[in-house]
Order: structure tokens, then C-alpha cells, then sequence
């Protein structure tokens, strides 16, 4: 093996450190077989460890597997695994639909918007304006305001994307926990 496949096995060792001593020689060694017999099989190492990736990507690959096998049967994990999932499982079918939707639709809508205004602010007499049942915003000062309403909207549209995008991570940063917090060593 050339001293870049022995430097990408060396990362890969220190980037297990939380992995028992067991459970790491068995990952460096399968790493190690799957290089050398890529080579002998006449591929470039090179293009061996570009295919394998970063070893710390590789190696929380490893510890994710690690961490399922382990605590995937514990009583505490079943536990809470399951109080996420109902407690979640209902706010997803509110959350993620309506954040889902509100999202698409403002960011939608504020794209179209200053169209129809440019439309109008040209002679297409057929789009309507009014503020209130009497105004009626001036032709002239169409574009202007669809602009306005476009940027208003705009930022619905962040602020839903951002709200269903925290609550995505909020999620997953739950379930990470009750899976690290409930290894057994």
C-alpha cells in the first residue's frame, strides 16, 4: 500500500476512536483488505480511496452502524424511540404538510406576482389591483406595489421554509440523541 493509502487508514483509525478497540481494528482491516484488493484487481488506489471518500465521512458510517447494532434492542432506547415517534408522528402530519404547502405557495405566488403587475402596468386591463372595495391601486404604480407584495410574500416564504427546516432538524437531532444516549458499551 503506498503512503497515501496508509495515511487514509491512519485518519480513518483516529476518526473511530469512539468505537471500541475491537470494533475499530475490524473496520481498518476491512478498509485495508478492500484497497489492497481493488489494486491487485488492476484499479488505481487513487481512485479506490476517491470511491470510499473522506475517512471521516467513512468512519461516521461506521459509527452510525455501530451505534444501530448496539442500541437498537435496549429497553431505554424502544422507550424513547417510541415517545418521539407518537409525540412527532402527530405534529408531522400538522407541521410538515402545512409548512410544506405555505412554503411552495408564498414562494409561488411572489414570483407571479410582479409579473401580473408588469403585465398590468403594459394595458392588461384584466388583472385587478384594489387594496379595498372602492381603491383600486393606479396603473402606473403597479409594478411598484406588486414588488411590495412580492417581497412581503417572499419572506412568508422564508420564514415557513426556515420553521419546516428547524423542525426537520429538531426531529433528527431527537432521534440522534435517544440513539447516542442510549448506546451500551
Amino acid at each position: 500500500m503506498s503512503p497515501m493509502g496508509e495515511k487514509y487508514i491512519k485518519k480513518l483509525y483516529q476518526h473511530l476512536r469512539q468505537l471500541p478497540e475491537e470494533e475499530r481494528e475490524d473496520a481498518v482491516m476491512e478498509i485495508k483488505s478492500h484497497i489492497v484488493e481493488s489494486v491487485r484487481n488492476g484499479r488505481k488506489e487513487e481512485e479506490v480511496l476517491a470511491k470510499l471518500g473522506s475517512p471521516s465521512k467513512l468512519a461516521r458510517a461506521y459509527l452510525g452502524d455501530f451505534y444501530v447494532r448496539e442500541s437498537s434492542m435496549h429497553p431505554l432506547f424502544l422507550i424513547k424511540a417510541l415517545l418521539l415517534y407518537v409525540t412527532s408522528g402527530f405534529l408531522s402530519l400538522i407541521f410538515i404538510p402545512v409548512l410544506g404547502m405555505l412554503s411552495v405557495t408564498f414562494g409561488i405566488v411572489s414570483i407571479i406576482i410582479p409579473i401580473l403587475g408588469l403585465l398590468r402596468t403594459f394595458g392588461a386591463s384584466w388583472i385587478q389591483m384594489n387594496l379595498t372595495p372602492t381603491y383600486e391601486v393606479p396603473v402606473l404604480l403597479s409594478f411598484p406595489f406588486a414588488l411590495l407584495v412580492a417581497l412581503f410574500l417572499f419572506g412568508l416564504f422564508w420564514i415557513c421554509w426556515k420553521a419546516l427546516r428547524g423542525y426537520l432538524t429538531l426531529l433528527s437531532s431527537a432521534h440522534r440523541k435517544i440513539i447516542l444516549s442510549s448506546h451500551v458499551r
